[in-house]
């Protein structure tokens, strides 16, 4: 299950510090959001949306699952990198792969 949204919040105003927001303001318009509406994460009144999660994600690289679940688990994160975007084309892999042998 996914965390209160009070955990969340707590997990928000703690990244806003971090990456150096020193204003709730600068940070929400940084989100592209209202700062009432941050404001209502950061309390937990108000869930958290997933695209608010992926503007993070991309502006800044933090994980969703750290977002929604706290998990920082690095076993994951290798596993997706020996993986890949999944954008490689599977013929050319193949063929890369009866040439290497």
């Amino acid at each position: 299950m996914i965390d209160p949204p009070e955990i969340i919040g707590q997990r928000l105003e703690r990244l806003r510090v971090e990456l150096g927001f020193a204003k709730q303001q600068d940070f929400a318009n940084a989100l592209g959001i209202d700062k009432s509406t941050y404001s209502l994460y950061k309390n937990g009144s108000r869930a958290l949306t997933f695209e608010t999660a992926c503007i993070i994600r991309q502006k800044w690289g933090i994980s969703l699952d750290w977002l929604f679940f706290g998990d920082m688990q690095q076993a994951a994160i290798q596993t997706m990198a020996k993986i890949g975007r999944g954008t490689e084309d599977t013929h050319a892999a193949r063929t890369r792969k009866k040439v290497a042998r």
